[in-house]
């Protein structure tokens, strides 16, 4: 199996030189372009042109935010999107939904939307603590038709939960702590790194 270096960029790092990234073996980027139904990321232009021009590969993603409307939240990551990559959806955000059930709902109307939309590869990042609370339903399996990206950190192989499994699994955030210099980020201390399957 073919492992790619990924690294995870956003605007909160500041200017970002990737062929330093590049020079580690970097070959794909996590790149933020939006949050929410407003937010734009102040760097996601400049990433996704200067990952372009030293062969690094870009995925755009978006931090969804939980009770937010889904069609509007599609629709606005769309608008900014830039070609080529797939596409990602960001699962980190537990402000207000400790306890809540709805999150499937609102990914499927997030996808249905996004699809129609873009017409490019899905795919979903979280943690198995944020499936586990989050995306555990049996009704949730429709989760499985799409590629997983799984943060799990500081463990020798990554745990994959259900609705998804192993084989849906299409790279593994390793690591939050990176010395991120190295990888271009000279403002930052610490970086994420996946390996890309």
């Amino acid at each position: 199996m073919t492992m790619k270096l990924t690294l995870d960029i956003s605007g909160n790092d500041g200017i970002w030189v990737p062929q330093l990234a590049a020079n580690r073996g970097v070959k794909k980027a996590t790149i933020r372009s939006t949050w929410g139904t407003l937010g734009v990321d102040c760097r996601y232009t400049a990433n996704i042109y200067n990952a372009l021009a030293c062969g690094i590969e870009p995925v755009h993603y978006h931090w969804y935010n939980p009770r937010r409307d889904p069609p509007t939240q599609a629709r606005h990551f769309a608008q900014y999107v830039i070609e080529p990559g797939d596409l990602m959806v960001d699962l980190e955000d537990y402000l207000g939904v400790t306890g809540y059930i709805g999150m499937q709902y609102e990914l499927k109307e997030f996808t249905k939307n996004l699809d129609i939309y873009t017409h490019r590869r899905i795919l979903f990042y979280a943690s198995p603590a944020y499936i586990k609370a989050y995306l555990s339903q049996a009704s949730a399996n429709w989760l499985n038709d799409y590629g997983l990206v799984v943060a799990n950190w500081d463990v020798a192989h990554p745990y994959v939960p259900l609705p998804w499994y192993a084989d849906t699994q299409v790279a593994w955030q390793f690591t939050a702590k990176a010395y991120a210099p190295d990888f271009g980020l000279a403002q930052c201390k610490q970086c994420s790194l996946y390996w890309w399957y």
